[in-house]
């Protein structure tokens, strides 16, 4: 799938961006969405920040050699 600029601006987060994306961006993005998707910690980083996952999709998992072997 590729995006023409105009459509990347109409669906960019405004709110993280820059030439570094920070933790304290993105810990607020994550806050803002958590309401529409399943956000999870997984853990502390080095630095003892939270580790967030977002799950997506709700169905089954698939075979790990069946992935590997559908390239």
């Amino acid at each position: 799938m590729t995006l023409s600029a105009t459509e990347y601006l109409s669906v960019q987060e405004k709110s993280v961006s820059g030439r570094y994306v920070t933790h304290r961006q993105i810990a607020d993005y994550l806050t803002k969405i958590e309401a529409d998707f399943d956000i999870q910690d997984v853990g502390k980083s080095v630095q003892g920040r939270t580790i967030q996952a977002i799950k997506l999709g709700t169905g089954p998992k698939k075979d790990s050699d069946m992935v590997a072997n559908a390239r």
